[in-house]
Parts: C-alpha cells; structure tokens; sequence
C-alpha cells in the first residue's frame, strides 16, 4: 500500500482484514471469502467454487478481466501515469455463487447501491501468483492532445 501511494498516487487506505480459503476437495464445493471491517462492521466479498482451477479461454470475460498487464492512474496534478503490471496467466475455477456483503453506501457511495446490491451476474476466482509492478511514467499532461 505504501508503494501504490508513494510512486502512483493510489488513493489506498489500510484495513484490518480475515479471510477463508477453501479451495474444493473430492468434487466437494469450495468456499473463498475476504473480508475488511470498515464503518464498524466487517465487510467482505465472497465466491463458492468446484473443479480445479483452469486456463482461462481466449476471448472470455475472465481473460479480459484478469489479464491486464498495465495500470494508469491520475496524479495530483492532473498528468496520468501508466505502469507495467507483470504476472504469470491466472486459472480460474467455476463459481457456483458468489456475493457481496457490505454496507455499500457508506463504502463506495448511495450511485452505487442499486448496482452493487444486485446478483452479480458474473464472479471467478483466480489462482493468482506474485505480482511484478514496474516503475510508471507520464503518458499525458494537462493541456496536452490525445490525438
């Protein structure tokens, strides 16, 4: 946290968090949760699993989602920086369910609620590895032309 605020300008905060990893044994369901306490209450997102996790298919939501390999973010005057994220292929499992259980007003904002109080009507769990994150430059500057 202290480097995503340091060097991009990540608008990170620190909070105590738990959470379950179970990942499925002998064909039974598997369970992941995390959690943070936030506004007095613990908050968390959670996904029930089956199978072994596998390579994502080209083209599908999970690769689009996962498979990013830079981050941009604003800087504080207004410039916006991209960095190179590096990691190995992420495999997924097959969620049978999944959700979130937070107070989302107080968390994200009241615009958020009635999206985010919905059913999620996509959620994956990937394996995930270390992360490599490079050091970001400037790609845009106030004034400047994106064309």
């Amino acid at each position: 946290m202290w480097g995503a605020r340091r060097f991009y300008n990540e608008n990170y905060i620190a909070l105590s968090m738990r959470h379950v990893v179970a990942p499925p044994q002998n064909g039974e369901v598997g369970a992941f949760r995390y959690d943070w306490h936030f506004g007095g209450r613990w908050n968390g997102v959670w996904a029930d699993v089956t199978g072994r996790p596998q390579a994502k298919i080209p083209g599908s939501e999970e690769e689009f989602i996962a498979e990013h390999y830079f981050g941009y973010t604003r800087q504080k005057d207004g410039s916006t920086v991209e960095y190179q994220v590096q990691h190995p292929p992420w495999r997924v499992w097959n969620t049978v369910d999944a959700g979130l259980d937070c107070d989302i007003a107080q968390l994200y904002g009241e615009r958020f609620v009635p999206i985010l109080r919905a059913k999620p009507t996509s959620a994956f769990v990937a394996d995930g590895s270390a992360v490599r994150v490079r050091r970001g430059q400037t790609v845009w500057r106030p004034g400047q032309s994106l064309l």
